[in-house]
């Protein structure tokens, strides 16, 4: 862990998830992706969501392939399923 992310997690008091709480998480927004594809398979967002649900089922099979491992890929991929579920919760 470099110093600087070390810093910002001590500072913020933040939360690092472990890997088994971010492939949990993976695989929960994996089925809300898939549950949503099913339901709005002509959605303007359909393939984006198909390449996602494909990155998410990867994370589980191969977490230390996204440096799941490290705390900056466990950042990376909350940054990534943030986004993911701030557009599952939109109505649209």
């Amino acid at each position: 862990m470099s110093s600087v992310t070390k810093a910002i997690f001590v500072d913020t008091g933040a939360h690092i998830p472990t890997l088994p709480e971010m492939t949990h998480e993976a695989s929960r927004l994996q089925g809300l992706l898939e549950n949503k594809l099913a339901r709005f398979p002509a959605h303007q967002y359909a393939p984006a969501m198909s390449r996602l649900v494909t990155v998410l089922k990867k994370v589980q099979a191969e977490p230390k392939s996204y440096d799941l491992d490290k705390p900056e890929g466990i950042q990376i991929l909350q940054s990534m399923m943030n986004g993911v579920a701030q557009f599952l919760s939109d109505k649209k």
